[in-house]
């Protein structure tokens, strides 16, 4: 009879057991709230430094003025609308993506049209980019791609910003560089099973018959055409410096955010 009262009285009634849960789960949920309530303040951060960074950093120029003078080996950097930490507050870059401007050949002394003008680039997603007038979308696939210069630029979700070459190539130059677009057709952007046997060769990523990320791509590019070596094997980081470290130098002008002021339904 003793030895049941006291194993009735040492159970742990259902009521506090449930309670019990009810903190955990409240406690729980507290964490979570104030881990996205520093997630959302460091994002806001980032944003914010983002726009004074434009603002304080950046010239501009009208894409009206680009659609006449943009050049072969000009490069295109692009940031996201949504910059992400790790590309701001970790690896402390404002540009998240980046191609060259490839002109199609044309006569000597006579102007670039808008419709000679292309973006070489690396994409590391799979999209479309909506076509204007008669002309149909242009499928972005992973991997390298051309794209339509005006078009391209007028859907992009982001800021986009030029680094204009100092000095025109000559046509040597600019045919290299289209013959490296060329050869580039079937290169892939650099998936996780391309990092782990990287890792496992020791073979660094980005070099000219591996798969390439987006300033690896431009770094190659800039090789080919005989501009500049800048290291397109390595880290994406260490690349991406190099590319935007060239802007402001005897090469290259500083980036000048590109704003969009015309209908691009009249180029291509």
């Amino acid at each position: 009879m003793g030895r049941a009262a006291r194993k009735q009285g040492g159970a742990v009634p259902q009521g506090g057991a449930a309670t019990a849960a009810l903190a955990i789960l409240a406690l729980l949920l507290i964490a979570a709230m104030g881990a996205a309530s520093i997630a959302i303040l460091a994002v806001e951060r980032a944003t914010a430094c983002t726009a004074r960074y434009q603002y304080l950093h950046h010239g501009r120029i009208l894409v009206s003025r680009l659609a006449g003078e943009a050049k072969t080996g000009d490069i295109i950097l692009y940031e996201a609308h949504a910059p992400t930490l790790s590309t701001l507050a970790v690896l402390k870059l404002p540009y998240s993506h980046a191609g060259m401007v490839v002109a199609a050949p044309r006569r000597a002394g006579a102007p670039t049209s808008p419709e000679e003008l292309h973006i070489a680039e690396e994409s590391s997603a799979h999209y479309f980019v909506p076509g204007d007038g008669p002309r149909p979308p242009v499928y972005m696939r992973r991997g390298a791609n051309l794209l339509p210069f005006m078009t391209r630029l007028k859907y992009y979700q982001g800021h986009a910003y030029i680094m204009r070459l100092r000095q025109p190539l000559g046509e040597a130059a600019e045919e290299a560089i289209r013959e490296a677009v060329r050869e580039s057709g079937s290169t892939p952007y650099p998936g996780l099973g391309d990092t782990i046997r990287a890792l496992a060769s020791g073979r660094k990523i980005g070099g000219a018959q591996s798969a390439r990320h987006c300033f690896a791509h431009v770094s190659f590019l800039l090789e080919a055409g005989g501009i500049t070596a800048v290291p397109a094997e390595g880290s994406f980081l260490g690349c991406a410096r190099a590319v935007v470290a060239l802007g402001g130098g005897p090469l290259y002008e500083a980036p000048l955010q590109i704003l969009y002021d015309v209908d691009a339904e009249g180029y291509g």
